[in-house]
């Protein structure tokens, strides 16, 4: 690819070939998942700060859909501590 070539990028490729990731389908849809609630939030200036910045509640937002995400169902978020997140 020459210099002056723009390659486009997706989110889905991206997470597809990033080595971290190593092809686990499951860890993929859970960053997908990540990705599009923070782009719903991001979407919605009352979430946002002057800085541009996620603003405190939808921070908040954000942990609770990650933890409804990653902890297994039998888990009850109620039961997850504050500073262990």
């Amino acid at each position: 690819m020459e210099e002056n070539e723009k390659q486009e990028y997706s989110v889905n490729t991206l997470l597809k070939n990033n080595s971290v990731l190593d092809n686990n389908i499951e860890l993929i849809k859970i960053a997908e998942a990540i990705f599009e609630y923070t782009q719903f939030l991001l979407d919605d200036d009352g979430n946002i700060t002057k800085t541009g910045n996620l603003n405190s509640s939808a921070k908040e937002k954000l942990n609770e859909r990650i933890l409804e995400l990653i902890l297994p169902e039998e888990i009850e978020m109620d039961n997850v501590l504050e500073d262990e997140i």
